[in-house]
């Protein structure tokens, strides 16, 4: 299955668009190293939302291998692939 690039956002946060729109434009290039991109917006995913306790948004995170990473770095689709 690869590893997930998923990060959780929620409805008028400027930022969490941002992230998911990045996302978006390197759909391809993170399929082509295995990394499977997605969103969870707040209002659809509560339980993933309570089994991670996120408070803050947006919030992502790498889940490869069995671990998860937390990502901490810019908003762009180069920095998200840095």
């Amino acid at each position: 299955t690869g590893s997930w690039l998923v990060s959780f956002g929620a409805p008028g946060c400027a930022r969490c668009a941002t992230l998911q729109e990045a996302l978006g434009e390197i759909d391809a290039d993170l399929r082509d190293i295995y990394v499977i991109p997605a969103t969870v917006d707040k209002s659809s995913g509560a339980g993933l939302w309570k089994r991670f306790r996120l408070g803050d948004v947006p919030a992502t995170f790498m889940f490869s291998k069995g671990s998860m990473y937390c990502y901490a770095g810019g908003d762009t689709g180069a920095e998200l692939l840095a």
